[in-house]
């Protein structure tokens, strides 16, 4: 049995969803629309209207249950279970999708009882703490300075809220050879370190100052960088005959 929603709308069409009462319904209407239309729906309970939907399924991910082996006691503030997620990366897409579907905006955090995830409408769902604060001595690319934990497991608790909280890059922490603090880089980036700044002396065509830095081995580690992170061409060093210091260029 089906009807349209009185509470959920598509966001890209602005229409009703289809609403089913249970999931073999919307199973069954999963299955016609993917025989009639070569569509690739499936069935999703909705945090809203506690109804079934059906969405792409590459748009879904895997919830874990009690038939898994897994369970936990915690329950939503209607008092139903929570749904489970087996990895960080899943809950946070599945928050994005909510968000992106109906507008609810909700935090990732770690479940105590089994180490999987769960969905909040709460804020402050991260069950750690952690100390840091900005940095004195130490900044991105951008000029802002960068956040600075005083030990490992600050950091990578930081690094759990940060996913957590924002989504975006998975991030891993490493511990500064300027400051001797821990601060995040983007775990897709060189496993090593570097020194960098912008140039005061040196400037592209557009105007924009450079980043130079102190070794060979400094932009080395900075191209193999830039090209893990942004991709475009691959990039080498080279010293300037102005500074002395070392810039990239395309190779």
């Amino acid at each position: 049995m089906s009807k349209k929603s009185s509470t959920c709308n598509g966001k890209k069409s602005g229409n009703p969803l289809t609403e089913y009462n249970s999931f073999e319904d919307a199973e069954e209407g999963a299955d016609y629309a993917n025989a009639n239309y070569g569509s690739n729906l499936v069935p999703y309970l909705c945090q809203i209207c506690n109804r079934w939907h059906l969405s792409p399924k590459d748009r879904q991910t895997e919830v874990v249950n009690s038939d898994d082996g897994y369970d936990c006691n915690c329950v939503g503030s209607d008092g139903t279970p929570k749904d489970l997620y087996r990895t960080q990366k899943d809950a946070t897409q599945r928050a994005k999708c909510l968000y992106e579907d109906n507008g609810i905006r909700l935090q990732v955090y770690k479940c105590d009882e089994t180490s999987m995830w769960h969905l909040t409408h709460q804020e402050n769902s991260f069950s750690g703490s952690f100390s840091s604060k900005k940095s004195a001595v130490c900044f991105g690319r951008s000029g802002k300075a960068l956040t600075e934990y005083g030990a490992c497991e600050d950091a990578e608790d930081g690094a759990e809220y940060a996913y957590g909280r924002y989504g975006g890059d998975e991030m891993i922490p490493y511990e500064c050879p300027t400051c001797y603090k821990w601060h995040l880089k983007p775990s897709t980036s060189t496993g090593r370190s570097f020194l960098s700044q912008k140039s005061t002396m040196c400037f592209r065509r557009s105007g924009k100052a450079l980043t130079e830095y102190e070794t060979y081995e400094d932009a080395e580690d900075g191209a193999e960088y830039a090209c893990s992170r942004y991709g475009g061409d691959e990039m080498i060093p080279y010293e300037c005959p102005t500074c002395y210091k070392w810039h990239l260029k395309p190779c």
